[in-house]
């Protein structure tokens, strides 16, 4: 009982908008959940991304790199947190939704591990904006990308 007070407690420490955004990734990822359940296209973080018109060339102003910075703490805590299969392609799809949400342009990526030790297939999703990592923080080195 005494960590749970004390994780609402830190909650409530948090800035109000990262309040508030962890509240929209929480949101976002139950929302996502029952997408994949359903099957609709409306999951793929792909399709988001094919749709998007925002150039991801254009400079992000000092503003949007705190509101990124906001985004990407919210997006790591539910990572944390979540209870429920939250991986790194679902991250991206909020860390998408969210970007969007907040017109800042990003850029979305798709990886194969470069050298796996099991043999198996590692695949990684990443979401960039101002030269940042949004979500899915990697080596990018360590994977070769898929373009679509």
């Amino acid at each position: 009982m005494n960590v749970l007070l004390t994780k609402v407690a830190s909650f409530f420490r948090l800035k109000r908008r990262r309040r508030i955004l962890f509240l929209q990734v929480v949101l976002l990822s139950a929302y996502r959940g029952m997408l994949v359940t359903f099957r609709s296209p409306l999951a793929s973080s792909e399709r988001l991304y094919q749709q998007d018109s925002l150039s991801a060339d254009l400079p992000a102003s000092e503003e949007q790199m705190e509101l990124i910075a906001d985004i990407s703490a919210a997006i790591r805590m539910g990572a944390r947190y979540i209870p429920w299969l939250n991986v790194c392609r679902h991250q991206a799809w909020q860390a998408i939704r969210l970007l969007r949400k907040h017109r800042i342009p990003y850029t979305y990526h798709v990886g194969l591990k470069k050298n796996s030790s099991n043999g198996k297939r590692e695949a990684h999703a990443w979401v960039l904006a101002g030269g940042r990592f949004v979500s899915g923080h990697c080596r990018i080195e360590d994977y070769f990308e898929i373009k679509f």
